[in-house]
């Protein structure tokens, strides 16, 4: 968690600022690898709601473009990576 308030990634409220401002916190949780020790990785559950609202649902949507990108270009490089295309194998 310190890396994430030395990054300015998260920062402390005072009890004044909770008290006088709607706030909503993003619940989040610890998760532990066993082949990686002594390591803890924070996960952000963007997903939850409150009050019918969550963060996910209030951030831009744009449209995945990603299952057309790797449609174009895996192929090109399967065949380069193995040196020839299928059909011309002889």
């Amino acid at each position: 968690m310190q890396d994430l308030f030395e990054n300015d990634y998260a920062e402390k409220v005072t009890q004044e600022e909770i008290s006088s401002t709607p706030v909503w916190c993003l619940p989040h949780h610890a998760v532990v690898n066993p082949n990686k020790p002594g390591k803890v990785r924070i996960v952000f559950d963007c997903s939850a709601k409150h009050c019918g609202k969550s963060l996910n649902d209030t951030v831009l949507q744009r449209p995945d473009l990603t299952n057309k990108q790797c449609l174009a270009t895996f192929p090109s490089r399967e065949y380069r990576h193995y040196g020839r295309h299928p059909d011309n194998v002889s």
